[in-house]
């Protein structure tokens, strides 16, 4: 029996690699993780999703209220967050969908009062830079302290 073929688009997605590693050092359940790779497969240029709690809970076999509790926690940390009742939106400044610039307008777009990302201080001493060159481009990250 023959493999097979799969025919798969060629559009990035670029993410931000430090905030990966916040994401690691977290303890979130599989299907959190799972939840955040979707919304990010399956976000427009701009990072919405169109999702209801309704259809999430559907696609990952839980319930509504666990599909608030995790889109409350990927606001919390500034992941993703819920624009209304029928779409998500993926941090731009976390990961975006399309060319670089693209992504770059993405995150130039958003309203000040857009949640920010959370990084532990510490992955953020690990990752600065050693050198004692200016950094190219603003990070958009927010030290939180630890508990």
């Amino acid at each position: 029996m023959e493999p097979t073929e799969v025919l798969l688009d060629d559009v990035a997605v670029n993410t931000n690699a430090l905030v990966w590693r916040h994401i690691a050092s977290l303890d979130w359940s599989g299907v959190e993780l799972r939840i955040l790779m979707w919304l990010m497969s399956s976000m427009e240029a701009d990072g919405t999703v169109s999702a209801t709690r309704e259809e999430l809970a559907t696609r990952f076999d839980v319930g509504e209220t666990y599909i608030s509790k995790v889109t409350t926690k990927l606001k919390k940390h500034g992941l993703a967050w819920r624009e209304d009742h029928q779409h998500i939106r993926v941090n731009p400044h976390f990961a975006g969908r399309g060319s670089h610039e693209a992504w770059q307008r993405a995150a130039d777009a958003l309203p000040a009062d857009a949640p920010q990302i959370l990084v532990k201080p510490e992955i953020l001493t690990a990752a600065q830079p050693q050198s004692s060159k200016p950094a190219r481009r603003k990070r958009h990250l927010r030290v939180i302290r630890s508990a």
